[in-house]
């Protein structure tokens, strides 16, 4: 199994020119965005740390423009978890490897995963 280190070298490679991730529309976009985000945080990377800052500034100016981010509470919700630079609990790194096998994102198991991590307390 790859490292951590190598999955993220090689989603950053996929961010595409306007900071989002790739996906077949705007809702998958958003989805992907914030698995890789999530990602990012949970391996110690932020805006403001690591050798991915960059790359999560551009990902997290992305999924904060999104017209949905805006409109769609929970989304919202979301966006102010990231922005606060602490890590949500869940599997991110799984749900990323497997956003980088099959480049789909399910939305349910995105939700469950961070519903999830809302349960322990976070």
């Amino acid at each position: 199994m790859q490292s951590v280190e190598d999955l993220l070298v090689q989603l950053a490679a996929r961010i595409e020119p306007d900071g989002g991730m790739p996906g077949a529309d705007d809702e998958e976009r958003w989805f992907a965005t914030a698995i890789v985000l999530l990602c990012l945080l949970e391996a110690g990377h932020t805006a403001r740390q690591g050798a991915f800052r960059a790359h999560f500034a551009r990902l997290f100016e992305f999924l904060k423009a999104a017209p949905s981010s805006q409109s769609d509470e929970p989304k919202s919700r979301v966006i102010e978890k990231l922005e606060s630079g602490r890590a949500v609990p869940g599997d991110w790194t799984s749900l990323a490897r497997t956003l980088l096998a099959s480049r789909e994102v399910d939305p349910q198991v995105f939700w469950r995963t961070y519903r999830i991590g809302a349960n322990r307390g976070w």
